[in-house]
């Protein structure tokens, strides 16, 4: 009988044993035992990785990675690919990313792999098996993929510019595709550039805002109004109205780079209208058109319209300076500096009494404010009079009392 228990309390260490090592087999991740000590960056960006406890080698490489054993780990009935061709990658990333299931509880879209495939870059990845192309690594890295949201990362807003030259200012790659390599450089010292890069403004427009995201490509000549007026929607109905609309509808120019150029956009100024230098009127009517001269026009009452408001926002200074209440005339102000940005929009409508109608609003709106603060100025400079008045009378009764109590 002891002999029995002793034979049965064997067979369940065993059982125990054995299964203990197989629960360690299939818990462990083969993957990181071997590459913490071979590879240990791979390891740590995939810790850090948006992925990390969410997705874990073999969702991408293949294999099993809870077999101790290498050869098994590694085993191609399994799957395992290795180092995935980069042709297969944006397919390898749509396995999950294609799947509403298992992007639901992230919140993600999942038509990122379609869109890629309409691109000027998938098309030459898929199509024309062209490696040098953009795929998925290419932008959100290999292991080390971080949340758009995380500043850290390749795709955040304001690193994206950075991150698309990394190809697109690599003269050697580029000269193959015929595409020029100073758009990052251009775009630097652009305003949109100024915005995103510098103030990190991220409203403002980096690459992906006008080329697309996973669809990347160049906007068509009849999309560049489009494009641009999804976010200057006021100019573009303003554009559509007048008769560069009309000839932009019939023959696909002029558009708004043909004046406010492509990534080296800059901070429209009424020097745009006439300068022989940096003008864009010149570029296509000559000095003695009736066109130039109503650029002449336009140029003018927009410049007076900025010298106005300039003197104004100086007149508000100096009541400022005076410790007077101002938050209405800044609040009228800044009313007026609303009107000048429609103003500056109503101009694309190339209609010179319009233009003037609205400038004439706007005068009368900065006069009222002048005309207010004057008042201001006034009434402060009548208070300090009385205030030395005042004072004056103050010190000539001390100096009598005081002269009074020495005769005493």
């Amino acid at each position: 009988m002891r002999k029995t228990g002793f034979i049965i309390m064997n067979l369940i260490v065993f059982f125990i044993f054995t299964l203990s090592l197989a629960f360690a087999e299939n818990s462990q991740n083969s993957c990181l035992s071997c590459h913490n000590s071979m590879n240990p960056q791979i390891v740590k960006d995939w810790q850090a990785s948006i992925h990390f406890n969410k997705a874990n080698c073999a969702d991408c490489h293949g294999g099993d990675p809870y077999k101790s054993d290498q050869m098994q780990a590694m085993d191609k009935k399994k799957g395992f690919i290795g180092k995935p061709n980069k042709v297969d990658i944006p397919r390898m990333c749509a396995k999950c990313h294609s799947d509403p299931l298992k992007m639901r509880p992230y919140n993600l879209p999942i038509g990122q792999y379609e869109q890629y495939k309409t691109s000027a870059h998938g098309k030459r990845l898929l199509i024309n098996k062209d490696p040098k192309v953009a795929q998925c690594a290419s932008c959100h890295e290999h292991h080390k993929i971080l949340s758009k949201k995380d500043p850290q990362s390749p795709v955040f807003k304001p690193n994206i510019p950075q991150t698309c030259s990394r190809c697109h200012s690599n003269q050697n790659l580029m000269k193959n595709y015929n595409i020029p390599t100073n758009q990052y450089e251009k775009y630097q010292n652009s305003m949109h550039g100024n915005k995103v890069l510098k103030e990190k403004e991220l409203s403002a427009p980096a690459c992906a805002d006008c080329h697309g995201v996973h669809g990347a490509a160049p906007p068509k000549v009849k999309e560049v109004v489009q494009v641009c007026g999804n976010c200057h929607s006021k100019d573009q109905e303003y554009f559509v109205q007048g008769r560069h609309g009309t000839s932009y509808q019939k023959i696909g120019e002029p558009k708004c780079i043909s004046c406010h150029n492509h990534h080296d956009i800059k901070l429209p100024v009424t020097k745009m209208f006439i300068d022989k230098n940096e003008g864009v009127c010149l570029r296509c009517h000559s000095e003695d058109s009736y066109q130039f001269k109503l650029a002449q026009d336009f140029s003018k009452n927009l410049f007076g319209m900025e010298e106005k408001y300039a003197e104004t926002s100086f007149k508000i200074e100096e009541v400022e300076k005076t410790r007077m209440e101002i938050i209405d005339l800044k609040a009228d102000l800044e009313q007026a500096k609303t009107s000048m940005i429609e103003a500056w929009g109503i101009q694309h409508t190339l209609d010179q009494e319009k233009l003037k109608n609205k400038i004439t609003e706007i005068d009368e709106m900065l006069n009222k404010v002048i005309v207010s603060a004057d008042e201001r100025l006034k009434e402060y400079a009548k208070r300090k009079k009385l205030l030395f008045i005042i004072a004056g009378f103050c010190i000539f009764s001390s100096l009598i009392i005081y002269m009074k109590v020495r005769l005493l």
